[in-house]
């Protein structure tokens, strides 16, 4: 996993603005996301890397900015879902403390 630095704020920004989950925020609202140091992170992930690990005790909420990821369970290749672009995942966690019921997995990409 590596950490996104050499995206600027204008790029984020508008990634961010295409997004269905940022659809309705104000313009100052998506930029104090953008620059906020504390809480929020810009993250890249390669083929295969796990977002979310099942039984894992973290409570990270994530919207994928571009890729794709499946979720599974372990000791099954069979995804219960895909997911892609301006989707979000790992609120069960986020909101509950519980650990992880799943794993999600990265396997695609793409630039931002």
């Amino acid at each position: 996993m590596q950490r996104l630095t050499v995206i600027n704020e204008p790029s984020l920004r508008a990634c961010l603005g295409q997004l269905a989950f940022f659809q309705g925020w104000t313009d100052a609202e998506v930029g104090r996301v953008v620059r906020m140091r504390h809480g929020v992170h810009f993250q890249a992930y390669r083929m295969g890397e796990f977002f979310i690990r099942e039984q894992a005790f973290d409570t990270n909420l994530y919207i994928m900015l571009v890729g794709r990821a499946s979720v599974v369970k372990t000791g099954s290749s069979i995804p219960l879902a895909e997911l892609g672009a301006g989707q979000f995942f790992g609120e069960v966690s986020f909101l509950t403390t519980e650990p992880r019921g799943t794993n999600v997995i990265a396997h695609g990409s793409g630039p931002i």
